[in-house]
This record gives structure tokens, C-alpha cells and sequence, in this order.
């Protein structure tokens, strides 16, 4: 069963619910409808639960960097602070500390953007995969078309002669019995 029918079992689950008080709420079986996910679930196509898999990698490598910076800017600002804690140097602390935070700041923004780009380059691989993959099925399809309509003309064409050669040879019996009567 695809998944198109399933999704046309859910839909006929639905129409059969009962209708309940107002304001097109119905009430379903759950079971039923809990079924048909399942079934639709076990007919996902690989390529949809790896784009699925790639994405929450992605989501997972921003975080990981974001926190990564978070730390070196909390470190960055925890040195900035025991450095304004001497005197006498406290304006070259405050120097240190701003280009610090900005080394970090940079830093961080650089592992970002880097993560992004290899979460984008991940994601558009997947989708050309995931399209080749639709374009492969669809020509393998269309090929297999092909070859049924190929047969099926063949056999046509075949059925058409073996009526002819029928008819042929009904006439030469009707001809041989109107010869010999």
C-alpha cells in the first residue's frame, strides 16, 4: 500500500467519524488513525529520514558552535574583569579586554559562519541527492512505460494479423464449400 492510500485511509477515517458538538470537531479512532501513521512512517522514502537526519545535524552544529563562542566570550569577559582588578594598569586591561572580546567575538562569528556553511553545503547535497533520486525513479519509470507499450502494441499488432489470417482463411472455407456444393 503507498503512501498516497494511506494518506486516503486517513481521509476516509475522518469521513467516517462521528460528528460531536459543533464547530467541525468529530471524534476518531485514534488506533485506527495511529495505524495508518505508523504504516506511512515504515514508507518513508530514506532519502526524506536522512534530509530529516541532516537537518537536526545542522541544528545540532549551530548549537554546538554558539555555545562555543558563549564560552570563549564568557572566558574573553572573566579575563577582561581580573584585569580591570589591577590599577595600575587598568586602561591597558581595558584595551586588552575589548580586543580580547573581539578576538572572540571574530572567532566565534568564524566558527558560526563556518557551521552554517557546512550545514548549508550538507543540506543542499542531500536535496540534489534527494532530486537525482526523484529523477532516477521517474525515468525508470517512464522506461518501464515505454516497454509496456512497446509490448502491448506488439501484441496488438499481433492479435490484428491473427484476426486477419482468421477472416483469410474463413473466406477459403467458405469458398471451398460454395465450390463443392
Amino acid at each position: 500500500m503507498g503512501i498516497e492510500s494511506l494518506l486516503e485511509q486517513i481521509e476516509d477515517i475522518l469521513e467516517e467519524s462521528k460528528t460531536t458538538l459543533g464547530g467541525g470537531k468529530i471524534k476518531v479512532d485514534k488506533d485506527a488513525i495511529l495505524e495508518v501513521i505508523q504504516e506511512i512512517r515504515l514508507q518513508m522514502p530514506t532519502e526524506l529520514i536522512q534530509a530529516r537526519k541532516i537537518a537536526n545535524d545542522r541544528k545540532e552544529i549551530i548549537a554546538q558552535a554558539q555555545q562555543k563562542a558563549e564560552d570563549i566570550v564568557a572566558e574573553a569577559e572573566e579575563d577582561a574583569a581580573h584585569l580591570v582588578e589591577e590599577t595600575e594598569i587598568t586602561k591597558k586591561a581595558r584595551a586588552g579586554a575589548a580586543d580580547i572580546i573581539a578576538q572572540a567575538k571574530a572567532q566565534s562569528d568564524d566558527i558560526i559562519a563556518r557551521a552554517r556553511a557546512e550545514a548549508e553545503t550538507i543540506t543542499e547535497n542531500a536535496e540534489k541527492w534527494s532530486r537525482d533520486m526523484r529523477a532516477s525513479a521517474s525515468d525508470f519509470v517512464d522506461n518501464i512505460m515505454n516497454d509496456c507499450d512497446e509490448i502491448l502494441s506488439a501484441g496488438i499488432d499481433e492479435m490484428n494479423k491473427s484476426v486477419k489470417d482468421i477472416r483469410a482463411a474463413r473466406e477459403q472455407i467458405k469458398r471451398a464449400v460454395a465450390k463443392n456444393q
